[in-house]
Parts: structure tokens; C-alpha cells; sequence
């Protein structure tokens, strides 16, 4: 008996969070902190140390093109410099008809730091999904701010009327936002807790084709800072939502792999306890 119970939880460890984590789910990752065109895209994860760079314009073949025209502030950033949506003229997005690398049967969340700098009523704070949603699209999420202070949730197709976030938006102060989807469920969380939850029908399969960041296309554009901005397949859990609202994505995954073993060192971990079981009931 002692010995099933201990091939059953060596296999369990084995298979735990397999390509689950944060760093095997990151899709794209914006750090701003390199001017546009300088460098490239690295999502490896002997890079995530050091942080993801951003390009200008570069083919990034099953991803896609990945389109960054952007301006940053040289001061005030969450970390090093940020991407500075009062700009009316450009803004980052991704998008290719063939998809960017997200479906919607396995879900996906958008995870920021965001710093609203003024009360836009209606501004689009960033918009996912198929095609624009000024272009007819069926599936599509978008977060805007609202006359009525609060992170608004919206969508057609993935949820029903979508709603307002239970906190209020803080003008002019950094909060790390993000928004996971799943089987029909849109959760907004604020700094690290759930800030409002949104159900539909869940859809059949199709590639998420198109991400927007301080513009849905709908006209709106909001004033706000953002900073590492991070699109991730799945919805992460409220856990690994909570390590990214402490920093930087690349010190997100660092903590959650010190918190989870690798299934190697679980596995000796079992072992020893299951030594130490054995000698125990031995000497009973």
C-alpha cells in the first residue's frame, strides 16, 4: 500500500504545473525599455533574467507580425521607461488573420502595469480578440474607463453585458492590472485581487487574431502609462496573477519557480519521506 501511495504522488509530482507556469505560457512580453527598432524579441527563458526587449517591427513567424510603434517617457515608469498612451498618433498592436499564438478554447490573460493620468470617459485601455471590434468582430474583450470612475469589462461573443470593476480607478498611480479568459469567464483582477468576474457561453475553437494597447479602435484613446505588458495562453491562476502584481514579469517567474519545485527535486523530496515512512513502520 505504502508503495502505490508513493508511485501515485512521484507521478503526480511529475506531471505538476508541466507547462503551466508563467514562463511557459508567456506568449509576448513589452518592457519598453529599449527605443523602437533597437533589438528583438527573446521570450526564452535564459532571457527572462534580463527582461524581454521590444522590437519596432519584426516578422516573429507563428506569432505573427507584431507591430510596436510607440513613444516612451524618459521618466516616471514603473520600471525604467514606460510606453506613453496620451500619444494620438500610434500605438502598439498586434495582428495577423492566421493568429497570434492565443485561442480561445485554451484561453488567454493580459496582465499590465497601468497609470491612468487622466478621466477619459470611454477610453479604451486595451482591446483583444478577432478582428477590431469597430470592424463587426464576434469575439472580443476590451477594458475602458468609464464615467462612473471604475474599470469597465466589455465584450461581444466571449461574455454576456460585461460590467464595472469593483474598485475604482486611481488617477495617477501605478496598478497592475490583468484580465484571464476562460471557458466563458472574463476575471478582471486588480493589484492582485479579483476586481470583478463576467460569465458567457463558452465558444468553439478559433485563433485570437488581434491585441490593441491604449486604443480599441473604437475612437477613444485613454491618457495612461503602461508598463510590462504581457499576454499570457491560458487564464492564470490567482496566485500566479498575485506574483506579477508585486514587479516585473521576469521576477514573477523567478518567485514562482522558487515556490514550486522542479519535479526532480519533488520527486527526492518523496523519496526521503517515503524512506522515512518505511523505516517507521519497520521499527513499529
Amino acid at each position: 500500500m505504502l508503495k502505490t501511495l508513493f508511485l501515485s504522488l512521484t507521478c503526480m509530482v511529475a506531471v505538476a504545473h508541466a507547462g503551466e507556469r508563467l514562463e511557459d505560457r508567456l506568449k509576448y512580453l513589452w518592457d519598453f525599455d529599449l527605443a523602437p527598432n533597437a533589438g528583438g524579441v527573446d521570450l526564452s527563458n535564459s532571457a527572462l533574467s534580463a527582461g524581454a526587449k521590444n522590437p519596432g517591427i519584426q516578422s516573429l513567424g507563428k506569432t505573427g507580425t507584431q507591430y510596436l510603434n510607440y513613444t516612451t517617457a524618459s521618466n516616471g515608469g514603473k520600471f525604467g521607461t514606460s510606453y506613453n498612451a496620451s500619444n494620438t498618433g500610434t500605438y502598439p498592436k498586434i495582428s495577423n488573420a492566421n493568429g497570434i499564438g492565443l485561442t480561445y478554447q485554451d484561453g488567454f490573460t493580459v496582465s499590465m502595469w497601468i497609470k491612468p493620468t487622466n478621466s477619459t470617459v470611454w477610453g479604451d485601455y486595451f482591446t483583444i480578440g478577432t478582428s477590431t471590434r469597430s470592424g463587426g468582430a464576434t469575439n472580443y474583450l476590451y477594458v475602458q474607463s468609464g464615467g462612473n470612475n471604475k474599470y469597465n469589462v466589455y465584450g461581444n461573443g466571449l461574455i454576456g453585458n460585461g460590467g464595472e470593476s469593483t474598485a475604482p480607478i486611481t488617477q495617477n498611480v501605478w496598478n497592475h492590472m490583468a484580465l484571464t479568459y476562460q471557458n466563458g469567464v472574463a476575471t478582471l483582477f486588480l493589484n492582485g485581487e479579483q476586481a470583478g468576474q463576467w460569465t458567457g457561453t463558452p465558444i468553439a475553437n478559433a485563433d485570437v487574431t488581434q491585441f490593441t494597447l491604449g486604443n480599441g479602435d473604437s475612437g477613444s484613446k485613454p491618457t495612461a502609462m503602461y508598463d510590462e505588458v504581457a499576454l499570457f495562453s491560458g487564464a492564470l491562476t490567482k496566485d500566479q496573477v498575485g506574483y506579477l502584481a508585486k514587479g516585473r514579469v521576469s521576477d514573477a517567474i523567478k518567485a514562482e519557480n522558487a515556490a514550486v519545485p522542479e519535479p526532480a527535486t519533488a520527486t527526492l523530496g518523496l523519496l526521503s519521506l517515503a524512506g522515512l515512512m518505511l523505516r517507521r513502520r519497520r521499527m513499529a
